[in-house]
């Protein structure tokens, strides 16, 4: 049986809350003060100490971590109680104060004040932690009437009696609601989500008002923390990270060889960011990020430098959408289920050939960028037949470049020069040698080949203000057989640009040309 001293200091208690309940739940837009919010904690029962590590995404940005875990815990019901965020020196406390109603009835109400903070342990370094705190306002006693002491005989007072057991009722339902309230925290689930967001911020390119992050530093530490095991166990998870090592020898990209080296590649995809549709990341390691084939998948590709420079060591991560747990595909995450499995291996299996995809495009304009370099630094000369390898890297050139014919840009230029102009006997040995000579032309190279169909003439005039190659080419018979401009892009990303500088260069090409003849026929 309950004494009256218990009963009274019950009574006493729950007075204290009902009162500090009133001024909480009516502080209309504005916060306690600290040593308010301290005398509050004293008369409330604390339900559950939770401390847990931190990611350094919230060591390096406390305020914007506490305040996500606060909407998580407290969703759009919660009232912010205290933000005590005075000091940002991750060394001292930072801690916010919410409020949630759990139940409410006709016979008591319910309330938890959860504390968020970021500390400094003297041992493991720097921690999170949450404290909650259960204060309950009841009406069990004829909406807040204190109870009086019991009497001597209190088996024949049925009301005393009644009230006894309402009070021992009104306590287990308390310690159930807490319960249950205190189950459906999930922190964990929190900060995994929290990485998630940032992480999908930084694929998309999207603005992150924090300090920069270091991503490669931040998915290893989720990993860590969140490993397959684990992250199947946690259907409230709104995403799955998953892991692969990969090892690519230089051999099997496109182009492969030893003729690149691994950091000329990460130049390579950091200056055509746009072009591949990626970010480079920040952090201590070259990583970067980007959307994968699937709308719902970002994938984070981390590029180790060790001192194998025959092979890339990379980290491969995706990041990938999961379906609630109610819909169908939620089952497919289940702990232990052969279908998590082989659906993992396949967003694998699908973000690897993407960024195999992507490596072989990097390498390929590696390659173009090193050949647009030699020639249009080369000296203007005539090549003769010893210099097949040159003329053979000038085809490589042009296989990998974005090509625009003279006859596609000027139809009727094609016309007079390849059909008229033997009618009017033109000389273009002759013509071409004393193109070169003017100073719109004088940047070229001559090959006298016979790799291309017998014994030809090949000229490659580089424009300077177009960025372009024009390559003319003269038969066996010395009559003229073609005319292209190189551009320096692949074929699936030349723009409007690159059409009008091949535009001018034909027109002062067939400029050139129509004088020429109209002098020498």
């Amino acid at each position: 049986q309950l004494s009256s001293t218990i009963l009274l200091r019950n009574t006493a208690i729950h007075t204290s809350q009902n009162l500090l309940l009133h001024r909480m739940t009516n502080l209309k837009g504005k916060e306690l003060s600290v040593s308010a919010m301290d005398f509050i904690l004293t008369h409330g029962n604390l339900v559950k100490t939770e401390v847990f590590p931190l990611i350094q995404a919230a060591v390096s940005n406390p305020t914007p971590f506490i305040m996500y875990l606060k909407k998580s815990i407290s969703r759009s019901e919660g009232v912010i109680l205290l933000k005590n965020f005075a000091n940002q020196i991750p060394q001292i406390n930072n801690a916010l104060y919410t409020m949630n109603k759990i139940a409410d009835s006709k016979y008591y109400t319910a309330f938890l004040i959860h504390e968020i903070t970021v500390f400094r342990h003297p041992a493991k370094g720097l921690m999170g932690r949450c404290r909650s705190w259960l204060f309950s306002n009841s009406k069990a006693n004829g909406h807040g009437i204190s109870v009086r002491e019991p009497r001597a005989k209190i088996c024949h007072n049925r009301k005393r009696k009644n009230s006894l057991v309402n009070r021992e009722w009104e306590s287990l339902m308390m310690n159930t609601i807490a319960s249950v309230a205190m189950s459906h925290l999930n922190l964990s689930g929190a900060i995994f989500n929290f990485v998630s967001i940032l992480l999908r911020r930084t694929a998309e390119k999207q603005a992150i008002k924090m300090s920069p992050l270091n991503v490669p530093l931040l998915l290893q530490e989720l990993m860590a923390l969140f490993p397959q095991r684990i992250q199947i166990r946690m259907p409230q998870l709104w995403h799955r990270l998953l892991h692969q090592e990969m090892v690519v020898h230089k051999s099997e990209l496109h182009m492969g060889g030893s003729w690149f080296s691994i950091q000329g590649l990460i130049d390579s995809m950091s200056r055509r960011q746009s072009i591949y549709n990626i970010v480079k990341c920040s952090g201590h390691q070259d990583c970067f990020a980007g959307l994968a084939p699937d709308k719902d998948m970002h994938f984070f590709l981390t590029i180790h430098s060790g001192r194998n420079q025959d092979a890339l060591s990379l980290d491969l991560y995706v990041l990938c959408l999961t379906r609630a747990c109610w819909e169908i595909e939620g089952y497919f995450f289940e702990d232990g289920s052969p279908h998590a499995k082989k659906l993992s291996q396949h967003i694998l299996d699908v973000s690897k050939k993407h960024t195999l995809g992507l490596l072989d495009k990097a390498v390929v304009d590696l390659r173009r960028d090193l050949l647009w370099e030699k020639y249009t630094t080369m000296e203007s000369k005539s090549h003769d037949g010893a210099s097949d390898d040159i003329f053979r890297e000038l085809l490589e050139m042009r296989s990998i470049s974005s090509l625009v014919s003279v006859a596609e840009l000027d139809p009727h230029l094609m016309e007079l020069l390849i059909n008229d102009s033997n009618d009017l006997d033109i000389n273009w040995l002759d013509a071409l040698s004393s193109m070169v000579k003017g100073p719109a032309f004088s940047h070229y190279q001559c090959f006298h080949t016979s790799i291309e169909a017998g014994n030809c003439l090949v000229y490659l005039v580089y424009f300077i203000e177009e960025n372009l190659f024009l390559m003319l080419e003269l038969d066996t018979n010395a009559r003229f057989k073609s005319g292209t401009t190189i551009g320096r892009s692949r074929e699936d990303v030349a723009g409007e640009s690159l059409n009008e500088n091949a535009q001018k260069v034909v027109q002062m090409f067939a400029t050139w040309s129509l004088f020429w003849i109209w002098n020498n026929s």
